[in-house]
């Protein structure tokens, strides 16, 4: 999937997708979209300030017009202004949106991939747990683009992870994650061909086909400690 490819995905899934009637895909909106698809350090500091239910997020690019991020919780709408434009969206308008950025932009890391995880993004019981251990918790990636089945059916989990440097350990349970909560890529994975082919035109591509998005876009339900992606043979 060329980079060039990807304007005209976004414009596809937001056509395909349910949005409030009056969601427009305009030229400013689109450029704010690119920006955020290119940007995935600022893509997740605008998605923890709308799950932490901060009022607002400032970014000043390097070039072009400061962009405000508002967020307003009690009448679940959020808002992008940028120089004299402003959008506004409901919430959960504005999450799915994220989640077809995400979907089309973000990086599919290799099987083997080691990763330190954010904190804040944990669900508690897990983040409860490293903070008792005093260090950061590294993963290793063990699977990706897991589907979610019964009413998260729309929804995928981006990858199944195990503690480094342990692994599979006997009676210990996955750890489901998103490309929200990784905070540092501490080693790439192995990648040949035939990985690049499989991540790009089956993994990527079935999502797509397939309108998912990950699972830190369900509206409420972010950190849910009940949500197991694995339809049959789950622990």
């Amino acid at each position: 999937m060329e980079v060039t490819d990807q304007q005209g995905l976004m414009a596809d899934l937001v056509h395909k997708q349910h949005f409030e009637e009056s969601f427009v895909l305009d030229a400013t909106l689109r450029d704010v979209i690119v920006a955020l698809g290119h940007n995935l350090p600022l893509m997740r500091k605008v998605y923890k300030g709308t799950v932490n239910h901060e009022h607002e997020v400032a970014h000043t690019p390097v070039f072009g017009s400061p962009m405000t991020f508002s967020f307003d919780y009690v009448n679940e709408v959020a808002e992008i202004t940028r120089g004299e434009w402003h959008k506004q969206f409901s919430l959960t308008d504005w999450l799915h949106l994220l989640g077809l950025i995400d979907a089309v932009y973000a990086p599919i890391y290799p099987i083997g991939t080691i990763l330190v995880l954010d904190k804040t993004l944990m669900p508690p019981l897990l983040a409860k747990a490293v903070a008792a251990s005093g260090d950061d918790l590294q993963v290793v990636i063990t699977g990706r683009k897991i589907p979610l089945i019964n009413e998260f059916s729309s929804y995928l989990a981006d990858y199944i992870v195990r503690i480094w440097p342990f692994g599979e350990i006997p009676n210990s349970g996955y750890i489901v994650i998103t490309n929200m909560m990784i905070q540092q890529v501490v080693q790439m994975g192995p990648v040949n061909d035939l990985d690049k082919e499989f991540t790009e035109q089956v993994l990527r591509t079935d999502q797509l086909l397939d309108g998912k998005i990950s699972i830190a876009y369900i509206p409420g339900a972010m950190n849910d400690e009940t949500i197991n992606p694995v339809a049959e043979g789950g622990e």
